[in-house]
């Protein structure tokens, strides 16, 4: 970060709803890991019922936005496809990662309001209405797991148990083959967009031969694409387009991060 074109985000993020990685970012998780790996009295049951609470929380505020119910009325939470996570493939992606977690916890607190059912509803319904064969991809590993790591503990199949689970395979298979789409909700979305793979290959190794052992710095993935963008972009209606992020996370890191956060990466 201290390497970085602009220290101040790469040390603590940026605003204007774009997220990014930052030093801050990356020591809240470190501190959420070693929580995580040191609850054992309880076996982690405050702290489940933490990250449902906060996940929870999280899809709420994402899917009364997308109905047009704005908490804060002024930029840039005022948009129909903000919430706290970062974009709503991430946060769809979160609550399928997160399914098997929602699906086995109880956590009643009236008599018929249970917040784990509740928060599997929220993701249900914000897989459903992305519908990316990427997010039902992860949904459909994550219950297969699930049911595999229930099969070992158990040593037995209780088929009552993974009629859920199968359901949501099954429907989700379902949806992605018919295309499934909630246009009048879909449309106020805004459209998920990134550079293709091979023009973030070649901005990448193009960070890499001008910067190659700190990179541009941990949020400035926007510099090093302006600089380095493929020159067929300007005949298209993303010429003007500063993106943030590289097809993928790991390409982003390595622009960001160069050769350091490379090899951290693979260790």
């Amino acid at each position: 970060a201290i390497f970085s074109k602009n220290i101040y985000q790469s040390l603590l993020g940026s605003g204007g709803g774009v997220q990014v990685l930052s030093v801050a970012s990356l020591i809240a998780l470190a501190v959420i890991f070693f929580l995580i790996f040191n609850v054992i009295e309880d076996r982690g049951k405050v702290l489940k019922k933490a990250v449902i609470l906060s996940v929870g929380i999280a899809l709420l505020i994402s899917v009364i936005q997308v109905f047009g119910l704005f908490l804060v009325k002024t930029v840039p939470f005022n948009s129909f496809g903000f919430n706290t996570v970062g974009s709503l493939n991430s946060l769809a992606l979160l609550g399928a990662l997160l399914l098997p977690l929602f699906f086995e916890t109880k956590w009643r607190v009236w008599k018929f309001l249970d917040l784990g059912k509740i928060t599997l509803g929220l993701a249900l319904f914000l897989i459903v209405l992305v519908n990316w064969w990427v997010v039902w991809a992860v949904t459909f590993v994550s219950l297969i797991a699930w049911m595999a790591l229930k099969i070992l503990e158990t040593r037995k199949a209780n088929i009552t148990n993974y009629i859920f689970p199968m359901s949501v395979v099954i429907l989700g298979t379902l949806l992605i083959l018919i295309s499934f789409s909630m246009p009048v909700l879909k449309s106020r979305l805004p459209v998920e967009v990134a550079p293709n793979f091979r023009s973030s290959i070649n901005i990448a190794l193009a960070t890499l031969k001008e910067k190659p052992i700190f990179g541009y710095g941990l949020g400035e993935f926007s510099l090093a694409y302006d600089k380095f963008k493929p020159a067929s972009i300007a005949q298209t209606i993303f010429a003007r387009t500063h993106f943030s992020q590289a097809f993928s996370s790991a390409l982003t890191l390595v622009t960001e991060g160069g050769i350091l956060l490379a090899l951290a990466l693979l260790f």
